[in-house]
């Protein structure tokens, strides 16, 4: 008798419940496939930068702050440090770097060694692409002429220098620059945001994109927490966090047409590190919000020689980190084509629990314990 009062009780519930229970219409969304691009700081720089090279037949344009060149490390972690960097003199180690000419021109080789082994797009795409490039004359740990090397990289690759803007005039230490939030502007210390009076997110954006509306106001609920266990299948070698956030402008959630932006943090700017800073001030959502731009925030996490958090561009994953066979690279790349097909990402875990759902197990336990 127990058993039936329960589940009567459960059915009941949920046949009263007056919204939550009712079928809803899906959502959609209707993201312009042409309009794809990736920018970030440090590390998602970096992991930015290999995502336009693996797929550049996807993504058309790329904004990176303090970046080194596409496979620039080469699976070594002291190239990464020594080379392609300067972080390793912060342990005592010296720095070799920056990045020659010649070398350089090996990168370029690999990377159309890497297209002939099926491992990434046709860099033949990235001809075309909108590039912003972004180095403060006061970050120590990646000089400019370590940027300056992805500019190289890109030229070498066939990019008119027209399609090429470059800051690399701005006082600024290693940090996510904008035009009045965060530490001083010549400073390298967390959150990593930097005031400096330059909206370096609208130059990437309307690089990208041309002239743009003036940023609005952007609104809290249209930033979402989603699960990014999905797109990895669960697997922790990946070293991403259970959860991402995605801001999706009020007009894209009614269906409107919109652009999809991919924002990625750098190294110790995880959420567990520095709150909600990054994805609610570095200056995205603004921007997002009057011009019909989703923009999708993953996160990475820290793991087995990746202390800091930083997204993979040396090869703590595995050796295919920086093309299409990449753990956190197929994961991310799924996000987009998620979105480019219209549809939700999923909610992040643990979400709030189904009314329907909570007052059945109220009613059920209820009945399970009376005698």
């Amino acid at each position: 008798m127990k058993y039936v009062r329960a589940a009567v009780g459960m059915a009941i519930v949920a046949a009263s419940s007056p919204y939550v229970c009712q079928a809803q219409s899906p959502q959609r969304y209707n993201v312009q496939p042409d309009s794809v691009s990736v920018s970030g700081i440090s590390s998602g720089a970096d992991f930015a930068h290999q995502l336009h090279v693996a797929y550049s037949s996807k993504i058309h344009g790329v904004g990176l702050l303090a970046a080194s060149p596409y496979h620039c490390a080469k699976d070594d972690l002291s190239k990464a440090l020594q080379y392609c960097s300067k972080i390793g003199t912060e342990f005592g180690q010296p720095y070799n770097g920056p990045p020659t000419p010649d070398y350089v021109e090996s990168l370029v080789s690999d990377t159309k060694k890497a297209f002939n082994e099926d491992q990434i797009d046709d860099p033949a795409g990235i001809r075309t692409a909108k590039i912003y490039l972004f180095s403060g004359t006061n970050d120590t740990k990646v000089p400019q002429p370590i940027v300056k090397a992805v500019e190289l990289f890109y030229t070498k690759l066939g990019v008119n220098s027209n399609n090429i803007k470059t800051d690399y005039d701005v006082p600024a230490g290693h940090a996510m620059v904008t035009r009045n939030y965060g530490n001083n502007c010549n400073t390298s210390d967390p959150p990593y945001i930097n005031k400096c009076g330059l909206d370096v997110v609208g130059r990437i954006l309307e690089q990208i994109h041309g002239p743009l509306k003036q940023p609005g106001a952007a609104s809290k609920e249209n930033l979402k927490a989603f699960d990014q266990t999905t797109f990895f299948a669960g697997d922790v070698s990946a070293q991403m966090d259970d959860h991402g956030h995605v801001y999706v402008p009020k007009a894209c959630s009614e269906g409107a047409s919109c652009k999809l932006h991919v924002a990625l943090e750098g190294c110790l700017q995880n959420e567990d590190k520095i709150g909600d800073q990054f994805y609610t001030h570095a200056g995205y959502n603004e921007w997002a919000e009057s011009n019909n731009i989703i923009i999708l925030y993953p996160q990475a996490k820290s793991g087995p020689g990746n202390p800091n958090e930083c997204w993979d561009w040396w090869g703590y994953t595995n050796s295919n980190y920086h093309t299409r066979r990449g753990k956190q690279m197929t994961a991310v790349n799924g996000m987009i084509d998620r979105l480019l097909a219209g549809d939700l990402l999923p909610s992040a875990k643990p979400a709030a629990l189904d009314p329907c759902l909570v007052w059945g197990w109220f009613y059920y336990s209820c009945k399970w314990l009376s005698p």
